[in-house]
């Protein structure tokens, strides 16, 4: 299992924040499961982003007064069960404006800045 250093990721988007701003900080990392949602095993995800999405997601989320700083990091690539698929941190005022942005954030991402394909044990994908 390959998991990603979230301090590092948090210690990145707070060097760069209006600290006057910062009462919360929210994080989601995306792991690649084993089981796909209809029970198969998975063998591998392949994965890619769409990086202007990704930024135009970033500066829609910045674009809330409430919100001093966003993190996203992608892995791309043929990822193995357990490998890290995303990190995304948010850094804001409160709690009632930084998790909805937080789950706002890796909705967009995975609506319209991702492509993946399940690949299955059973060779199928």
């Amino acid at each position: 299992m390959v998991i990603p250093d979230i301090n590092s990721a948090i210690n990145s988007v707070l060097q760069d924040v209006d600290h006057e701003k910062v009462g919360m900080v929210a994080s989601h990392i995306g792991i690649v499961k084993r089981y796909s949602k209809n029970g198969k095993k998975v063998k591998s995800l392949r994965v890619s982003f769409d990086k202007r999405k990704i930024k135009e997601i970033e500066e829609r989320l910045k674009s809330d007064a409430s919100i001093a700083g966003v993190k996203i990091d992608l892995n791309e690539g043929e990822l193995s069960p357990g490998d890290w698929i995303m990190v995304v941190v948010i850094v804001g005022e409160i709690r009632e404006k930084v998790f909805p942005a937080l789950i706002n954030a890796v909705d967009m991402i995975k609506k319209e800045a991702t492509k993946k394909e399940e690949i299955y044990e059973d060779g199928n994908g």
